[in-house]
This record gives structure tokens, sequence and C-alpha cells, in this order.
């Protein structure tokens, strides 16, 4: 009987070293089959306008000829575009300072050269986005002007900033000398005729030495979709809550950003709340960061060109352009003629554009402005004027909403402004009799 129970205990114990086995070596062999998640992260893919490459929004105003201590030259779009666009298709070689103080104020280096004006100081480490070159560009200069040297059988190029007398050279290589000069000669040498006006030493602006015949405008608009911009602007667009505050405004917030649009300036406000942290960019990364922020979703959407840069205040402006006029707000003008962008530490802050964009142009009234010298006078007589607070001068577009209009129709007067103090005015608000001069 003994010797039964000792057989059965030792054949259980074999059974329970045996599971045992068959248990570890289950465990270490398993494989669980794991099912794949979905990818829950959110996609910006919105498209609003277009995407447009930098070089194509930052672009000269004015192109000059100087020749026997005249100046010659256009203010068109088209023809200063197609200027600088040939310049483009060369290649630049290393920029170097050229030790010059008064270069730009020099008649003689002026004579026979090109002179390409921007409405900004550029920094100079933006020049490969816009021009090709063989490396990165090492100074940290700015320019507003470009001058063109082709009687040398090598072309050189000099970046002019007027405003605190740095000029740089670089040499222009694989350069189409036969159609560039094909072109100085059908724009610029038979162009319209300018005289310089120096209201102040950081100040050398092109004044038009005859009357100026500028088109009174008219377009019928196409309104924007504000839940595109949500979609577009928001990390999560479905936390994003809807609030109509008024008839004429409404609201988009996930808790933390902000989307206004007010519906009777064709205008929408975005604001994303700044961190504790303040790091500024630099002017080059600036426009970089800004231009980045509006192409990711198409956000050109009519002409716009760069216009305006402050390092201090961390903001950029892109103007909205009619043909070959910027249009320009001042006090009780209609909506918002520009796209402004603001960042904090490094990030997008505060985005204010127009919610409208142009469609057919259907009026057109040529109207008759004062010549350039007729305008200078008038703000060399005004008492209230300081010249040394006179930056530019040019012919603009105020932008005006016809009444009862649905979709709205906008007009587009041409009007002289002054850049006075870092805003852009109109000349007849700050000098008197502006109306009977043609100022307006």
């Amino acid at each position: 009987m003994m010797k039964y129970k000792e057989h059965i205990k030792s054949g259980l114990l074999v059974l329970l070293i045996l599971g045992s086995l068959v248990l570890t070596w289950s465990v270490w062999t398993y494989q669980p089959q794991f099912i794949e998640a979905p990818n829950t992260e959110y996609v910006q893919s919105v498209e609003i306008g277009e995407q447009l490459p930098l070089s194509e929004l930052v672009q000269p105003v004015q192109a000059m000829y100087h020749e026997n201590g005249e100046v010659n030259g256009t203010t068109s779009r088209d023809q200063v575009e197609a200027l600088f666009a040939s310049i483009r298709k060369g290649q630049l070689g290393e920029v170097k300072p050229v030790l010059s103080e008064d270069f730009i104020n020099n008649g003689e280096i002026l004579e026979g050269r090109t002179e390409f004006v921007f409405p900004e100081s550029l920094p100079l480490s933006l020049l490969p986005q816009l021009i090709p070159a063989e490396g990165q560009v090492s100074e940290t200069g700015t320019f507003d002007r470009l001058v063109v040297d082709i009687s040398q059988p090598s072309t050189r190029v000099y970046f002019v900033s007027n405003d605190n007398d740095q000029v740089y050279q670089a040499a222009l290589r694989e350069f189409d000398r036969s159609n560039y000069i094909s072109l100085v000669d059908s724009t610029l040498k038979s162009g319209e005729a300018y005289f310089r006006y120096e209201p102040n030493a950081g100040s050398l602006i092109y004044m038009p030495v005859d009357i100026r015949s500028v088109p009174k405008l008219t377009y019928s608009t196409m309104h924007l979709s504000a839940e595109k911009f949500k979609d577009a602007l928001f990390s999560n667009p479905s936390y994003v809550k809807k609030d109509n505050t008024s008839s004429s405004e409404e609201s988009y917030t996930d808790g933390t950003r902000l989307l206004r649009v007010y519906k009777n300036n064709q205008q929408l406000s975005y604001i994303n709340p700044a961190q504790t942290e303040y790091d500024q960019l630099s002017g080059g990364d600036l426009i970089s960061r800004s231009y980045d922020f509006i192409n990711d979703h198409a956000g050109w959407t009519d002409t716009y060109r760069l216009y305006h840069y402050s390092i201090s205040e961390q903001t950029v402006r892109y103007q909205l352009y009619i043909g070959q006029h910027p249009v320009f707000h001042t006090y009780r003008s209609y909506g918002y003629p520009a796209i402004y962008a603001s960042f904090k530490n490094g990030e997008i802050h505060e985005y204010l554009r127009p919610l409208f964009r142009l469609r057919f142009e259907f009026d057109r009234t040529m109207i008759d402005l004062a010549s350039g010298q007729t305008i200078v006078d008038a703000l060399e007589s005004a008492p209230d004027i300081d010249p040394s607070m006179v930056q530019d001068v040019k012919v603009g577009y105020e932008m005006a909403r016809q009444p009862n209009t649905n979709p709205i129709i906008l007009s587009f007067q041409p009007v002289w402004y002054v850049k006075y103090n870092d805003s852009w005015q109109k000349v007849s608000q700050m000098t008197e009799g502006g109306d009977s001069v043609g100022l307006e």
C-alpha cells in the first residue's frame, strides 16, 4: 500500500514539473497580436489662396537710370519686376563692404548705372533667397537700393543703405547683359523724367517731373471663408467653439487662441497669447518666419509685397497692391489693405488681414494728380511738417466701400501720400489747400 502511494506522488510530481515547463515555454514564446491604433494627429492642409516664393513678395518699387546728370525711370510694377527678374537670373559672388560714405549721393558714381529702389531696408542675409548666390552672405548689414554697373567687362552690383551710409558690392556672374541692356534701353532711358528730393540726410526720394495721370478703379470682391482660416490657424479645429458676438462680428476660440471676424470691414484678426519668455528674431528670420506662416496656408489671395518690418516690435507687413500702386490705410479709410503678423518668442502672436479678394475690375476713370514739384512745394511750405520726419513720398490708393453693395464693391482712389515719422498719411491732410492742387 505504501509503495502504491509513493508511485502516485512521483507521478504527480512529474506532471507538475512537465506542466511548469510547458507554462514557462508558453510565456517565453508568446507573441500577442496588437491592433494598430489610428493616427489622430491633425495635419493642416488648408489652402486659402496661393503659395508663392519669397522672391515674388520682395520686389523693388522703382527702377531709375542715371545719365548726364538726369534721371529717367519707371514705377510700373510689370517693368520694374521684369528688369529685376533679369538680375535674379544671374549669380552673386562674394558680398563685401565698400569703403564709401557718399556712394548714393555722388552723381558721378551713379552715372550710366541702373538703380533699383526698395520700399524697406532689407537684411543682406535675405539676398540668397532673392538672387542666387555662391554661398551664404556673411555680412550683417542692410540695403534699400541696388545699383547695377555694366560699364566694365564684368558686371558688378552694389547694395546701398541710404539710412546709414553702408555700401556692399558683389560680382554678378552668368548674367545676360545683352538682354538687360535691351530692357534698360526700352523701359528706362526713354522713361518718365524724375528729380531728386532730399528732405533730410537720410531720405533720397525720386519724384516725377510731370503731372501724374492715375486710374481710379472699382472692383467687385469675393468673401474669404472664415471656416477655412479656422481650420488653418487652430491646431485642432474640432475643439474650436464659434460665438456670434453680434450681427457684424463673430469669433472662434479653443480656450487659448482667438480668431475674430469683422464682417462690415471684411477683416480678420487672430491672437495667439504670448509666452512668458521673450526672444527677438533677427530681421531676416522675422521676414522668413512671417512668410512661412502665411505661405503654409496659401494666404496670398491678391498681389502683396513686403513693405515694412520692425525688429524692435517684431512685426512684418505685406501691403496690398493694385497695379503699380500700394493701397494704404489711414484714419477713416475702409478696411485693412495689408497682411500683418507679429511675433513673440519666435512664435506667431497676432495675425491681421483682409477677408476678401479682388475679383473683377469694372470701372476705370483717369485722374490727374499734382506733379512731383507741386507736392514738394506743398510739403516744404507746410508749417507743421518737420523735414527731418519725411521718409518717402508716393502715389497710393485709398480704399473705400460703395454703400449698400452685396457682394461688397470697393473703389480705389489715387492719392499722394507721405511717409512721415513711420506712418503713411495723405499729403492733403498735412498741408493746407490739398484738394485745390490735385493732391487727391
